[in-house]
C-alpha cells in the first residue's frame, strides 16, 4: 500500500482499525518500508501500533540497484509508488494474490502498462462495504468524510 491508503484511515478518518479488520478475511496489510520510514510524516501512533501486534507487516528495503529499471521507465513516481509497483511485480512474478493500492493517477497508469493489479483507497472502501465490515450508510459517510478533508476522487464517485 501507498502512503495515501494509511493517510485517509489513520489520519483523516482515524479508522485504521477498518483496515486491519481485512486480516480476518485473508487479507495481509504489507507497507513498504520506505513509505513508513520517509512518507508518512504525521503522527501515525495507531499505524505503529498494527504494525507492533502484527496486523500490519513492513516489506524490507528494495536496494536502490533494484528499483533503477522501473525509476527510468517511470522517472515522474516517486520513490514510493515505485516501490509498491517494484512489489506487485514481484508478488506477480511468483505468482501470489494481491493489490497494488495506488492513488496517483500516473501510479495507477504505470501499474497499468505493467499489468499489475491496483486498488485505490476507494476501492478499499468498496471492498470493506462488500466484505460486510461496513454498511452502505458507513461506506457513503467515510466517503463524504474524505471528499471534506480534501481527499481527491472523481467527480463523478457517488458516495
Amino acid at each position: 500500500m501507498d502512503a495515501s491508503v494509511f493517510i485517509a484511515f489513520y489520519t483523516e478518518l482515524k479508522m485504521g482499525y477498518l483496515l486491519t479488520s481485512m486480516q480476518k478475511q485473508g487479507y495481509e496489510i504489507l507497507i513498504p518500508e520506505y513509505i513508513l520510514r520517509n512518507e508518512i510524516k504525521t503522527d501515525l501512533d495507531m499505524l505503529h501500533k498494527a504494525i507492533k501486534k502484527g496486523e500490519i507487516r513492513i516489506l524490507p528495503q528494495i536496494r536502490d540497484e533494484d528499483i533503477e529499471e522501473l525509476r527510468f521507465r517511470f522517472p515522474f513516481l516517486n520513490r514510493g509508488e515505485l516501490e509498491v509497483i517494484w512489489w506487485g511485480k514481484y508478488f506477480k512474478g511468483v505468482s501470489k494474490n494481491y493489490w497494488c493500492v495506488l492513488d496517483d493517477g500516473k501510479a495507477r497508469k504505470a501499474a497499468q502498462k505493467l499489468e499489475i493489479e491496483i486498488i485505490g483507497t476507494l476501492g478499499i472502501i468498496e471492498t470493506l462495504n462488500e466484505l460486510e465490515i461496513i454498511s452502505k450508510d458507513e461506506r457513503k459517510e467515510i466517503c463524504e468524510k474524505l471528499r471534506n478533508k480534501g481527499f481527491r476522487m472523481p467527480k463523478s464517485y457517488q458516495c
